[in-house]
């Protein structure tokens, strides 16, 4: 898949509530499982340095 058809998909499943629906379902299968805990964070992410030319 190509950069330009990666991120139009990504935008038009932004734009549709496809991510927040996701969200949404995640959080309510740990409600249910009562394994949802406010108290609690965890960050994930991941940095790399571009290299030249790249996109």
């Amino acid at each position: 898949m190509s950069v330009p058809t990666a991120h139009r998909r990504f935008m038009v499943w932004a734009g549709t509530g496809v991510f927040d629906a996701l969200h949404r379902e995640v959080l309510d299968r740990l409600e249910a499982a009562g394994e949802l805990n406010w108290n609690v964070a965890i960050l994930n992410a991941a940095s790399l340095r571009a290299t030249e030319g790249a996109r």
